[in-house]
C-alpha cells in the first residue's frame, strides 16, 4: 500500500490562500493550475494541500538575496 510518508495533515485552500496572499478564489484556483501549487485531487470536488509542500513550492521560487 502507498501512504504518504510523514503525518501532516491535508487543508483545505483557506491557508493556503492566506499564506500565499491570494484573495480571490478565482485567481487562487488559476494560480493552482498555472502554477503548479502542489495539491491532492481526492475527487471531482476535493482538493487539498500539505502545507510543507506549499513552503517548498515558494522556496523553489524566491528570487533575489535577503534584505
Amino acid at each position: 500500500m502507498n501512504h504518504i510518508a510523514d503525518s501532516e495533515n491535508l487543508v483545505d485552500c483557506k491557508p493556503v490562500k492566506a499564506r500565499i496572499g491570494i484573495n480571490s478564489p478565482r485567481a487562487f484556483w488559476e494560480h493552482v493550475r498555472k502554477q503548479g501549487i502542489p495539491h491532492y485531487q481526492l475527487n471531482e470536488r476535493v482538493i487539498r494541500f500539505r502545507m510543507s509542500e506549499v513552503e517548498e513550492w515558494l522556496a523553489a521560487r524566491k528570487k533575489g538575496g535577503d534584505l
